[in-house]
């Protein structure tokens, strides 16, 4: 099992849609002989002639009625409110509850994630890749285990590809603004796999808002604790394909005046922006770690019990080997991790204080803290 944690910080706003325009075949390639006249009720009427302006670029479609035209699962708490969209596994629907549009007592609340078709799209999402392999995609619909998604209610995203890879992304939120998230893989295939998990955050063009030297608005990243100012959205446009960095510890995502959008791994990894002439910039954290399972027959290239000889005599081997300066014994591969686990199952698991009050948190919200051993 492959699992890769990150965290995702949803707070975004004012974000510019950039719409792209409809290729216009048949101002391009019109037919050689258009049709001038129709048939109706028995007799011949002629048709109005075909317009030669350019067509009309693609019209966007209200957020209400792209957010009702697939299917989804809600989240709620004090703070935002809103849906992820099951086509995909994108968070596309969130607004921000405490805070209006406007400051009129009667303006709604402000949206921070919009789906892709609606104005001003922005929207969170998850994927793998992988050579050789069926992995999830943006039109996979996605099975959920629940309902809703809300503080101390988990919810966990699976769908299994037809050679028996089950993908899973489980979610959580907090009672603000932050969701974390996990994304598993399990091989139930007959054949060993490689897959690359990675997310990113999407927004369809810029920010309206100016950039300044006391306020920096646009894509921003954190590594090993420093702060990239330098990176604009002219840089990434003008990087190509991506704007690649190297491997670091910290945050990436998109800044406005007042809002962040950020995905927060939990571990070092490699990250990118990209533009794409379509419109969307998009800010990627991707693991570039692949994960190889394979199960081996031992009894298909000789008796177990001739295999099982044979390795404690190499075990035997590696143990005599003579020892560094500083050292009182040689392991074998493995071995540490499995005197670990003995002295765990004797003694018990040693967590970290925080672990501990994560644990103490979840058995309260679902009132088991009476069958807690600490």
């Amino acid at each position: 099992m492959n699992e890769h944690r990150n965290m995702i910080l949803a707070i975004v706003l004012s974000l510019l849609v950039l719409v792209g325009w409809s290729f216009v075949a048949e101002r391009w390639f019109p037919t050689a002989h258009p049709q001038t006249q129709k048939v109706e009720n028995g007799k011949v009427k002629p048709l109005a002639p075909p317009s030669t302006s350019p067509a009309a670029p693609q019209a966007l479609q209200a957020r209400s009625a792209v957010i009702a035209s697939t299917p989804r699962v809600r989240f709620q708490n004090s703070s935002i409110s809103g849906s992820i969209n099951l086509k995909g596994a994108r968070i596309d629907d969130l607004v921000m509850l405490k805070h209006r549009v406007t400051i009129s007592p009667k303006s709604g609340p402000v949206p921070l994630l919009s789906p892709q078709g609606a104005k001003a799209a922005s929207f969170v999402g998850f994927g793998w890749s992988g050579d050789g392999v069926a992995v999830p995609g943006p039109d996979t619909i996605w099975q959920a285990n629940g309902s809703e998604l809300a503080p101390g209610k988990p919810l966990a995203l699976t769908w299994t590809n037809p050679a028996g890879l089950r993908f899973e992304i489980d979610l959580a939120i907090d009672d603000q603004y932050l969701f974390t998230v996990a994304q598993k893989v399990t091989n139930g295939s007959a054949a060993p796999v490689a897959v690359r998990p990675y997310l990113f955050a999407s927004r369809a063009g810029r920010s309206h808002d100016v950039s300044s030297p006391t306020v920096h608005v646009g894509p921003i990243r954190v590594a090993d604790g420093k702060a990239d100012y330098e990176v604009s959205w002219q840089k990434v446009r003008e990087a190509g394909p991506a704007l690649n960095f190297s491997k670091s510890k910290g945050w990436i995502g998109f800044t406005d005046k007042y809002w962040l959008t950020a995905l927060i791994p939990s571990g070092g990894t490699t990250n990118d922006f990209r533009h794409s002439d379509a419109g969307p910039y998009q800010a990627e954290r991707r693991s570039r770690a692949g994960q190889l399972m394979i199960a081996l027959n031992i009894d298909a290239m000789q008796p177990l019990a001739e295999f099982n000889s044979r390795m404690e005599e190499l075990i035997s081997q590696i143990k005599s080997v003579p020892l560094a300066q500083g050292f009182s014994e040689v392991f074998y591969p493995g071995e540490i991790e499995a005197r670990n686990d003995l002295d765990n199952r004797r003694e018990g698991l040693s967590l970290p204080d925080d672990t501990l009050a994560d644990l103490k948190k979840v058995a309260r919200d679902y009132g088991l803290q009476s069958g807690l051993p600490f």
